[in-house]
């Protein structure tokens, strides 16, 4: 019985690894992209836009959206559901299912569990978990997420890998598994505009006009006090009065010389 045996899960094995070869080169290539935001068991936001399953789930909780698909070399039966839980046979409320051959059913996730991951060879998944009441086993179901534009919806299973291990592998390849639209900007902090206006919003030539007058109103105090202690009076208290009294006709004689030199004429400054 034991050389039966062994003969016989030598078999199973082989169609197990023969299945497994053609379901893979069956599938488009993985998505290497990861989720940078995940906002329910279905939608997550990806570097290339928003990836959405929502058109893919049933609202029906006795009727999951892809039911008792085969995974090859078993006779084993997977469901699954995006979005939304649903009810098969003695499990409810899960998100994956899995019948075995003999009518057992048997929970691999629900949504609530429901995490977007990136594995190095498979890329892009939606990963569930289940606690198997009274088995003290912890299941594990993946969903593959395959990005074809022109594929509506084609699902996959296939099935426990390796054996015995409690692990469970699915794919779902479709145009909705596709990132959609741009992706969201990014966040960037706004600079101040370049400018001659400070950050109070007050001018260049207003802020060189108060330096001046406090400039000359220094001069003029510090100016007199000088020549009061000098013991000037009167008019001679002015710092450089000689400068202020020559200046209106230094300012005269200076528009004088430009209004000449626009009018062509050759007059000198010294002349005027």
């Amino acid at each position: 019985m034991a050389g039966v045996t062994s003969l016989s899960d030598l078999l199973k094995i082989s169609l197990f690894i023969i299945g497994y070869i053609t379901y893979i080169n069956g599938q488009g290539p993985p998505q290497m992209i990861q989720c940078t935001s995940q906002s329910n068991s279905c939608k997550c936001e990806t570097p290339q836009g928003t990836i959405d399953l929502s058109p893919l789930a049933s609202n029906d909780h006795n009727n999951p959206a892809f039911r008792d698909q085969p995974a090859p070399g078993t006779i084993d039966l997977f469901s699954w559901n995006p979005c939304y839980n649903f009810n098969e046979g003695s499990v409810q409320n899960v998100a994956v299912c899995q019948v075995q051959g003999g009518g057992a059913f048997f929970s691999l996730g629900t949504q609530e569990s429901a995490t977007f991951m990136t594995d190095q060879t498979k890329g892009l998944q939606i990963r569930y978990t289940a606690d198997t009441l009274g088995s003290n086993t912890l299941r594990t179901s993946y969903v593959q997420l395959i990005c074809n534009k022109d594929i509506d919806k084609q699902f996959t299973a296939t099935g426990e890998s390796p054996p015995a291990s409690a692990q469970y592998y699915m794919a779902i390849e479709s145009k909705y598994a596709c990132p959609q639209g741009a992706p969201p900007p990014p966040v960037t902090t706004p600079r101040p505009s370049p400018g001659p206006s400070t950050p109070g919003g007050i001018s260049i030539g207003t802020i060189l006009c108060i330096i001046f007058i406090v400039v000359l109103v220094i001069y003029l105090i510090g100016g007199i006090a000088f020549m009061k202690f000098r013991g000037k009076e009167g008019a001679e208290l002015v710092p450089n009065v000689g400068f202020w009294k020559e200046l209106p006709l230094m300012v005269k004689d200076g528009g004088r010389f430009v209004v000449s030199k626009v009018k062509g004429k050759s007059t000198s400054y010294e002349n005027i």
